[in-house]
């Protein structure tokens, strides 16, 4: 990106516009280099015009929810990180009947914000990704799911932006969703989710929430810096047991590990970088294969330089 690229963005954002800037403190992995800008845009109209402007100029874009299933590699991004977390966060309710109600949710919104706003109102149909973390944006890109849950099996609608700036809504028979992952088309970017939810009658939404929370708790090693779990499920496997039984539980490259609590999960235990990471995660997929002649495919999505 050269000068005249940098001042025009400069231009184009209200606020929140940064250069060279290490993107470790963005990701829950806590590692990452840095973003050649990172952009977060306060409005829609802005949007639109830092995502034309990118296209005009031919600017890689990446866009970054709160980077809790990303690992951004030690070189960094080249090109612009986009991040809509800051802004794009509304929550309202737009349709009731007898047992069921829509809402909206913009895609920078937390899924822990959408799980207290349905808590406090009496909708279910959304617990199962209690204690999940993240954005609802890159929740849906990953067809984030839990406890038997997934994300696109409320969805109604989605209207996103694609890569000339333009706005667009796809209903739900539109929609790709499959096990992790939901097939946009390409340079899109999420801004808002129909979901549909059922009602439900005194605190049993609020019941389920806490028991799955506390299941969480439990069994996940929330108390490290980690990017959730790193591999999907095979089908008819747990990804965790076939870790844990290749004899990987606890074992180390650097500052990076494979978590004693839940074999899924590597997490950071102080200085850990990206490259530490990747070559864990290559470690896991040529013993698990060794040992069981299963390919573990990551779950996290890797990206930078």
């Amino acid at each position: 990106m050269n000068t005249r690229q940098k001042d025009e963005l400069k231009k184009l954002v209200t606020r929140d516009i940064y250069f060279d800037e290490p993107l470790n403190k963005f990701t829950s992995f806590g590692v990452g280099g840095k973003a050649e800008v990172l952009i977060f845009p306060e409005e829609m109209a802005e949007l639109k015009k830092i995502v034309s402007y990118l296209k005009q100029e031919k600017i890689a874009c990446f866009i970054l929810g709160k980077g809790t299933n990303v690992l951004i590699k030690d070189e960094g991004i080249k090109g612009a990180v986009i991040s809509i977390i800051k802004s794009f966060r509304n929550i309202e309710v737009t349709e009731k009947e007898k047992d069921c109600v829509t809402i909206d949710a913009q895609a920078g919104a937390s899924l822990a914000e959408l799980i207290k706003f349905c808590v406090q109102r009496g909708f279910s149909g959304l617990e199962f990704a209690s204690g999940i973390p993240g954005s609802l944006g890159g929740g849906l890109a990953m067809n984030a799911g839990s406890f038997g849950g997934e994300l696109g099996e409320i969805v109604e609608r989605i209207t996103l932006i694609n890569g000339h700036g333009e706005m667009r809504e796809m209903k739900k028979e539109k929609l790709s969703f499959s096990y992790r992952e939901l097939r946009l088309p390409r340079e899109a970017i999420v801004l808002s989710v129909l979901l549909r939810l059922k009602k439900a009658r005194g605190k049993k939404v609020s019941d389920l929430v806490k028991k799955l929370w506390a299941e969480r708790k439990s069994k996940q090693p929330l108390g490290f810096k980690s990017g959730g779990s790193i591999f999907k499920n095979p089908e008819g496997f747990f990804a965790g047991k076939l870790i844990e039984g290749a004899g990987l539980k606890g074992f180390r490259i650097g500052d990076a590990m494979v978590s004693d609590r839940h074999a899924n999960f590597i997490v950071n235990m102080g200085k850990a970088r990206s490259k530490d990471i990747i070559s864990l995660m290559e470690m896991i997929q040529k013993e698990v294969h060794q040992k069981n002649g299963i390919k573990l495919e990551p779950e996290i999505i890797i990206a930078g330089e």
